[in-house]
């Protein structure tokens, strides 16, 4: 490839998607943090507030929690036909997910549905209240990312809470191994403008040399 514009738009681009695709994938450029136990926040915060974990934009971390909410916020998939969370059986709970409250913080928690811990808690006792969880996932705040509009709208609406009031949600159906695939893109296309770039170079110094 010898066009210089052409080399030049490749590059570009690319390093314009890059740019793009950044928030999505830099979570598994770095080790998970721990965000500790989110039921001891409130205590941390008044007396040992410099030994409180942030609970940062869009990183996986280990964290434990206990659930506070009652009834959960369920998102069953479009094309499911359950009738009944609590009395359907496990395997046609794949893709449903509960998003509760934890207690502790401002801190509310995606479970998946047909998650085994999951699915015994809640057809036992017919909510959530009082389940504990001790996972890595990935913590984001709603409001900071356009992806999660809708989500943070639901959960406001559901739950009651303000618009001023900050809140993270921690996935605990995804895990960095997820964006494996997504990363490998993001280096293809790293791969891809440096390669535009140095042809570019070659190119235009070739032009110079027998000008």
């Amino acid at each position: 490839m010898r066009n210089p514009m052409l080399l030049g738009v490749v590059a570009v681009m690319s390093g314009f998607l890059m740019f793009a695709y950044w928030p999505v994938v830099s979570p598994i450029f770095f080790d998970s943090a721990d965000c500790g136990d989110i039921t001891e926040r409130p205590s941390l915060r008044k007396n040992a507030p410099q030994s409180l974990p942030p609970l940062e934009h869009n990183i996986f971390c280990s964290m434990r929690g206990v659930v506070q909410s009652l009834h959960p916020l369920p998102a069953v998939p479009r094309d499911s036909r359950i009738v009944s969370l609590v009395e359907s059986s496990q395997d046609k709970l794949v893709g449903v997910k509960y998003y509760v409250k934890l207690a502790g913080d401002k801190v509310y928690a995606v479970l998946a549905g047909d998650r085994d811990d999951v699915y015994r808690f809640y057809r036992r006792k017919d909510t959530l209240l009082g389940f504990e969880i001790d996972t890595v996932g990935h913590l984001f705040d709603p409001s900071a990312d356009e992806r999660y509009e809708s989500l943070d709208r639901g959960l406001r609406s559901y739950f009651s809470i303000p618009d001023s009031e900050a809140i993270r949600v921690f996935n605990t159906t995804a895990t960095p191994k997820d964006l494996w695939p997504k990363a490998v893109a993001f280096v293809a296309l790293g791969v891809t403008a440096l390669l535009a770039f140095i042809g570019l170079i070659r190119t235009i110094m070739l032009g110079r040399r027998q000008a």
